[in-house]
């Protein structure tokens, strides 16, 4: 396998073990992330963090609009604004 301490390796597509230079040998099989049909784990990096400010977002737009809602009823800042010169332009 690679990295290997022979100067060409040996490359067997279909082994089921691999063994190093102190002859740790280790079985050959598909990683999580390649079985969860990601090509690398950067693939799966940016997938992961894409969904990570995918999700924050989506929860800052659901607190914003259950603010809204929740808080419908008040009159906000600009409406108090306006009545205040109302009333001063009836005086």
């Amino acid at each position: 396998g690679v990295p290997s301490v022979f100067d060409v390796p040996l490359i067997c597509e279909d082994c089921t073990m691999c063994c190093n230079s102190r002859s740790e040998c280790y079985p050959t099989e598909e990683t999580n992330i390649q079985k969860s049909n990601f090509s690398s784990y950067k693939e799966f990096s940016w997938v992961f963090f894409v969904s990570v400010i995918g999700f924050a977002i989506t929860i800052c737009l659901a607190s914003y609009t259950l603010d809204k809602y929740k808080h419908r009823s008040e009159p906000n800042q600009t409406n108090l604004q306006r009545r205040k010169s109302m009333k001063r332009r009836a005086k």
